[in-house]
């Protein structure tokens, strides 16, 4: 997620939001394609049950499509350090719907954790609790929005999806995405798409490592670890991003480390270190819900 906004926001100075997205997914879908094989991966698709399709087709129009869309044009009329802190309300969302949809069970330390992290991307939010909050602008309500698409997609995959393998459903949903954003853009919204742009040497290695780190191994370690643990944890664990997006806004937006950035970003450590601690006293918590997982 850090690493999504950062370099999605420098790619904004070279790229509309539809063309970015574009280029982006579709790009990844097809470096995966030729990675496993396109065909022995969608020969995969054809063995799933009619609800496990219709759950990959409608999770990969949200994730790739619906969301990716609201973010950066979010983004595009917000800063990075806002999109950044209103970000990990997607794993806050994530967890949130599991639990009511999926039953998943949070702890009462699990909790402290998530409360903990929240009281951090606060502290940066109004600057070290120093400022009230004021209302959002309609950049931070389309970021905010993406988190809440993002967040139901994510509980689709967990629900019907966590036994088909992470290649097919990032290949999918990547090359899904793209075409539609292109069909979307192209025959309703009229918008053209500058690719030429690829060959300036300024936009060429932010979008390398835009596919390559953002999208193919982010997804693929997220959906990961949706199959091995349950999908509050993750998502309380994945709150740790603000702390790693402050250093990527220095190296690539030259945004400063402020007082309250550190303020914050020790609470979201704080509240992680709950989480790991959880984690390390009951062992057996991840086979026991992995089981419960199973025969849900």
């Amino acid at each position: 997620v850090s690493s999504f906004t950062v370099l999605g926001k420098v790619l904004l100075n070279f790229f509309e939001p539809s063309t970015l997205l574009v280029v982006a997914y579709g790009a990844s879908a097809l470096v995966l394609m030729l990675f496993f094989g396109a065909l022995p991966e969608l020969k995969k698709i054809f063995l799933l049950s009619k609800r496990s399709f219709f759950a990959l087709l409608v999770m990969s129009l949200l994730a790739s499509a619906a969301a990716p869309l609201l973010m950066y044009q979010g983004l595009k009329i917000t800063s990075a350090t806002n999109a950044i802190l209103i970000a990990p309300m997607e794993f806050v969302l994530t967890g949130l719907v599991a639990m009511i949809w999926l039953r998943e069970r949070i702890t009462s330390q699990q909790l402290m954790g998530i409360v903990v992290m929240l009281a951090g991307v606060s502290a940066i939010i109004t600057r070290g609790f120093s400022i009230q909050l004021e209302a959002a602008n309609g950049g931070d309500l389309l970021v905010l929005g993406a988190t809440m698409v993002w967040a139901l997609s994510n509980n689709i995959f967990k629900k019907y999806l966590s036994h088909v393998s992470p290649e097919l459903v990032v290949m999918f949903r990547n090359g899904l995405g793209a075409l539609v954003v292109f069909i979307l853009s192209v025959f309703l919204l009229g918008e053209s798409h500058d690719f030429q742009s690829l060959l300036s040497g300024d936009a060429l290695w932010p979008m390398v490592a835009f596919v390559v780190v953002t999208i193919l191994l982010g997804q693929t370690l997220w959906f990961k670890s949706l199959e091995l643990i349950p999908a509050t944890r993750a998502s309380t664990i994945a709150l740790s991003s603000p702390f790693f997006a402050i250093f990527y806004a220095q190296i690539f937006l030259d945004e400063p480390l402020l007082g309250y950035h550190l303020v914050g970003g020790t609470l979201v450590i704080i509240g992680l270190t709950f989480t790991v601690l959880h984690r390390q006293r009951h062992p057996d918590h991840a086979l026991h819900q992995k089981v419960k997982d199973l025969h849900r």
